[in-house]
């Protein structure tokens, strides 16, 4: 009686797990209205809360089954390594806050980056078997598939009721549910390789027996086509030039893997792998709406096509040089330990050259090479090029060993993630996208175990010797412990939905802003202090006139939030600037304020020079 309680309790763990990775799939579908960033701030906490819950049922199903425990794999010992080095250098950083939560429009962070390997680690420890993983993959596909009909809907400017007033922001580019038509394009390419995949596989497989089975066979190859074909058309309506080069460089991964993996001669290989690169810019171009080149970026023509044929939009890169020169130079300036995670607006105010305008400072280095060397030094660097080094050997050599079209299935895994590398070198991920990374990089580890052929276990508990009470003691604790951090989870997700829909609802002037929004979850307060900053220094005239002794009210909360906030970005040098605007304008009336204001220029000009 108590054993099949156990395997009804132990099948209902394993079936959350399940669904809660479905859930998953959703994220791009996520968009918050009611809060600031609304195409980020969703989709972070819909996935952070999704993990959460799974991860808490899953240590409890690892608990009370050994087979779902994580897999003896380098791949995940590289991933949880980098990780636990981007904590230590986050804390010798610039701001060790910034560094675990970042900031509302980013979402990203140490938390996140948590988050993402426990996914990782779940899907992995789970769905061991490749074909599991393979079925999230085709459920990942039909995601896909209405996330690529949205694109098309958003080209021809037809409006889908259910995404309401902020629906296609990017037109003639393409960007949908996404709001950046970057990460349409990123998302599009990770499917339009899994989907070719997943019909070469079909192609190699054995020829169906019976009628209705070869129709089922021809009508899942159409299908499949069908499916790559969206996603390829979706790409091509993002405009984005990041994508063409990952593309490519799928392309360029399955020619050389394949030479390796089947042993063929490198003339074929050559010719096949130009012919591919060859048929899909073709296709890219066969996607054009007019007769002739436009001279801009216009509504009637296909967005990538103008951008590859005009090089329209190589400006946005052209502009990103900046960040790129500034971040070598941060790198240079701290080669070991970095700046820790998010904290690249500091390198760039240090080492921005040029005096750039606003719309082109950058948080972000747009290169997660460079990314990694500033945030983590040498050590960051060599982590990041040894994990991806080693996730193309474990496809590859799994590759050799599988039966053909499980090979070339692997394959097509590997050219993804080897798209991703190279997209990830022009632009950066965002929580939309983890989840697609997340998922190859699950089943790069399942290809792993597949030619190591060893069990998984629990390393720190498998030499412990124990009595069966201390072990189910054991067990308990560790259950118990998965529970309490997705509780902890879940409680800080809700403060933070609650402080970014005071941030977009509340101005800084009415009352209950700091109380809402700063206060609600002071870890993210980063964005809310600059808007008061500035709120005040724009309206300071204008709130005396009104009521003085509420703008007075207003100034003590600003200067309190002021030390909070200089405490924890000490190194920002957009709050200092935000700072000496407010401090200038309340000297008109507060002479005591002119020493404040001319202090914080004189440290923001020490942070930013150039800027």
């Amino acid at each position: 009686m108590h054993s099949q309680f156990g395997l009804f309790v132990e099948r209902a763990l394993l079936w959350g797990v399940r669904a809660g990775l479905a859930l998953l799939l959703l994220t791009p579908f996520v968009i918050s209205e009611n809060t600031v960033y609304p195409f980020v701030v969703g989709k972070a906490l819909y996935a952070r809360m999704l993990i959460e819950v799974v991860f808490a049922l899953w240590v409890a199903l690892a608990c009370l089954n050994p087979a779902f425990r994580p897999p003896r794999s380098w791949l995940l010992v590289l991933l949880a390594a980098g990780f636990a080095w981007s904590v230590v250098a986050a804390g010798f950083g610039a701001s060790p806050q910034r560094s675990l939560w970042s900031n509302y429009e980013r979402m990203t962070g140490l938390v996140a980056a948590a988050h993402w390997l426990a996914l990782v680690v779940v899907a992995a420890s789970v769905l061991q078997r490749l074909a599991g993983l393979r079925t999230l993959l085709a459920l990942n596909l039909g995601a896909s598939v209405a996330v690529a009909l949205l694109a098309v809907a958003g080209y021809f400017q037809v409006d889908p009721v259910v995404f309401g007033a902020i629906w296609e922001r990017s037109h003639p580019r393409i960007g949908t549910v996404f709001g950046n038509p970057a990460y349409l394009g990123a998302y599009a390419l990770v499917n339009l390789t899994v989907a070719f995949g997943f019909l070469v596989r079909s192609l190699l497989s054995p020829q169906a027996a019976g009628i209705s089975a070869i129709r089922r066979q021809r009508a899942l190859r159409l299908l499949l086509a069908a499916v790559a074909g969206l996603n390829l058309w979706a790409l091509s309506l993002s405009g984005s030039l990041a994508a063409v080069v990952g593309l490519l460089g799928a392309a360029a991964f399955l020619a050389v893997a394949g030479l390796v993996a089947w042993r063929v001669r490198w003339g074929p290989a050559a010719a096949g792998a130009s012919g591919l690169m060859f048929g899909v810019l073709m296709a890219l171009f066969l996607l054009q709406q007019p007769e002739r080149p436009q001279a801009s970026l216009d509504a009637s023509a296909n967005p990538l096509l103008q951008r590859l044929t005009l090089l329209d939009g190589l400006g946005s890169y052209r502009a990103r040089e900046s960040a790129w020169r500034a971040g070598v130079k941060g790198f240079a300036e701290r080669p070991w330990l970095g700046w820790g995670a998010e904290n690249f607006i500091v390198v760039f105010g240090r080492h921005a050259a040029g005096r750039p305008s606003e719309g082109h400072v950058h948080d972000r280095v747009h290169n997660e090479l460079i990314s990694k060397a500033v945030a983590e030094g040498l050590l960051g660097v060599a982590g990041y090029l040894a994990l991806w080094a080693f996730t193309s050997y474990a496809v590859v050599r799994a590759a050799k060993a599988l039966a053909p079209r499980d090979r070339a299935f692997a394959l097509s895994i590997g050219a993804a993630l080897a798209g991703c590398f190279l997209m990830n070198q022009l632009q950066f991920d965002t929580a939309a996208l983890k989840p697609q990374l997340s998922l190859l990089l699950a089943y790069a580890v399942g290809l792993q175990m597949s030619f190591t052929g060893k069990r998984p276990r629990l390393p720190w508990a498998a030499q412990i010797q124990m009595t069966p009470l201390w072990c189910r003691a054991f067990k308990a604790a560790v259950a118990l412990g998965g529970a309490a951090l997705a509780v902890a989870g879940l409680a800080a997700n809700q403060a933070i939905h609650s402080a970014a829909k005071a941030f977009l609802s509340i101005q800084p002037g009415h009352p209950g802003y700091v109380e809402r929004t700063i206060a609600a979850f002071p870890p993210l307060a980063n964005e809310p202090q600059r808007h008061l900053f500035d709120y005040v220094a724009r309206n300071w005239a204008a709130l005396l006139a009104e009521d003085k002794a509420k703008a007075k009210l207003l100034l003590a909360d600003a200067v309190a939030q002021a030390q909070a906030a200089t405490t924890a970005e000490p190194d920002d040098w957009r709050i200092r600037r935000a700072l000496a605007r407010m401090h200038l304008a309340v000297a008109t009336t507060e002479p005591a304020h002119r020493a404040l204001a001319a202090r914080e220029i004189q440290q923001a000009l020490t942070l930013a020079p150039e800027l």
